[in-house]
């Protein structure tokens, strides 16, 4: 049975992690920006509002998703 990501993927701190990072990184999220529920907010909606950040998240998703060893990729 193929699966889009194995159990044994989702259980990973790795990939959760990596999760975290790229949406951090793709919505444009500074670290001094995590004070402010605003300033949050502000970059989520610049996030949502830009097609290239929007494309970039999910290259940047299926990337960390993406399983090298297996013949379909996942």
């Amino acid at each position: 049975m193929n699966e889009f990501i194995s159990q044994k993927r989702i259980k990973s701190w790795a990939l959760w992690l990596g999760y975290i990072a790229a949406a951090f990184l793709a919505v444009g999220i500074d670290w001094q920006d995590l004070q402010s529920w605003k300033a949050v907010g502000d970059a989520l909606i610049e996030f949502i509002s830009n097609p290239a950040k929007l494309i970039a998240f999910g290259v940047a998703m299926w990337s960390i998703t993406n399983n090298p060893t297996k013949k379909n990729g996942f």
